[in-house]
């Protein structure tokens, strides 16, 4: 939110002011809300952001259809959650997501304890009705605008 300009630091009185500016002068965001693309199981990991309401033919209704809150997860590993889905309409959503797990993004002072692997896979999986288990890939995307602010505001 700070990079987008929504908080200003040198106005006072604000709900929330005493975690805004201690998370701002101290604190590390391990977490961000990232733009997320889902894609079938079978097909390659995506190089670029791109909407195609069309592509994600294994889960009808596409981004939509997975629920808020589901867990993001290792493709075929076990571990700490990656992060949550939060909304999606076909093949693109939002989904708040841990930076040093699903990103290549450094965050300052945890060089040595970044565990992102580029070959790393990631997926949603939630139950439906009758148990039946639904399954989508899903990768998040840093915008080049986040990601220049992220690195001024280590600058600094």
């Amino acid at each position: 939110m700070e990079h987008m300009h929504g908080v200003d630091f040198h106005k006072g009185c604000y709900v929330g002011q005493e975690l805004t500016i201690r998370t701002k002068h101290r604190g590390v965001v391990r977490k961000r809300i990232l733009p997320c693309m889902v894609y079938d199981a079978d097909r390659p990991a995506p190089q670029t952001l791109a909407y195609q309401p069309d592509s994600v033919a294994s889960v009808v209704g596409g981004a939509a259809a997975v629920p808020a809150e589901t867990s993001i997860g290792r493709f075929e590993k076990r571990g700490r959650s990656a992060g949550k889905w939060l909304r999606g309409v076909g093949n693109i959503g939002l989904g708040l997501c841990r930076l040093e797990i699903m990103t290549d993004v450094v965050l300052p002072g945890e060089q040595a304890a970044a565990t992102y692997k580029p070959d790393d896979e990631f997926v949603l999986e939630w139950g439906g009705e009758d148990d039946v288990k639904s399954s989508v890939k899903v990768k998040a995307f840093v915008p080049d605008w986040l990601r220049a602010s992220m690195e001024e505001g280590q600058k600094r």
